[in-house]
């Protein structure tokens, strides 16, 4: 499931973000923290969570527990 709405732009940033939110939307067994999905982005917590919640509407993490639950409804 992806997000079809993206609504701002980060340039080089874009590409890694969307990658890491497609990570924990195809993988949801899985446990993320803040640290390491911007690790992963090698962003710092506090711009890849920025970038995130621009591009998405929520912080990663509020993001990350919708679609957990979501998810786990579906099961």
């Amino acid at each position: 499931m992806k997000q079809s709405s993206r609504l701002e732009s980060f340039g080089k940033y874009d590409d890694v973000i969307y990658r890491i939110h497609d990570e924990f939307v195809n993988h949801p067994e899985k446990t993320y923290t803040l640290a390491d999905l911007a690790q992963k982005a090698n962003l710092s917590v506090g711009t890849f969570s920025s970038y995130f919640k621009q591009i998405y509407g929520k912080s990663p993490m509020e993001y990350v527990l919708d679609h957990k639950v979501k998810h786990s409804i579906i099961l």
